[in-house]
């Protein structure tokens, strides 16, 4: 059986050298700093600017990956297949014998 904690008993024990913690949270912030710069740099500098300047390095980290998602960082992107043959409005050459006659005498006037 657990026992329950009082109400008026914190759940997380305060550490008696709050200095150490500190030094150690700091590191810790640093190297996650130090991260995230890592990660951005893998962004191609023609798109560095659009990287905002005012946030931390978690709200980098989120809007990188957010534009990645997007597929703005993915490269030359997907390009459409281009069809090859020939259009389909290709006009068709008209047959002189099913023309009637004034249409045939019509059609001798064009060049």
């Amino acid at each position: 059986m657990t026992t329950e904690p009082a109400a008026d008993t914190p759940i997380i024990e305060p550490v008696a050298d709050s200095s150490a913690t500190t030094a150690l949270v700091e590191a810790i912030k640093a190297r996650y700093v130090e991260a995230a710069d890592a990660v951005l740099a893998t962004i191609p500098k023609h798109l560095q600017p659009l990287v905002p300047k005012e946030l931390d390095a978690e709200g980098k980290l989120r809007w990188f990956a957010a534009a990645q998602g997007t597929g703005i960082f993915g490269g030359a992107g997907s390009v459409p297949t281009t069809d090859r043959g020939k259009p389909s409005t290709t006009p068709k050459v008209a047959d002189l014998a099913d023309l009637p006659p004034l249409a045939r005498m019509a059609r001798g006037y064009r060049s």
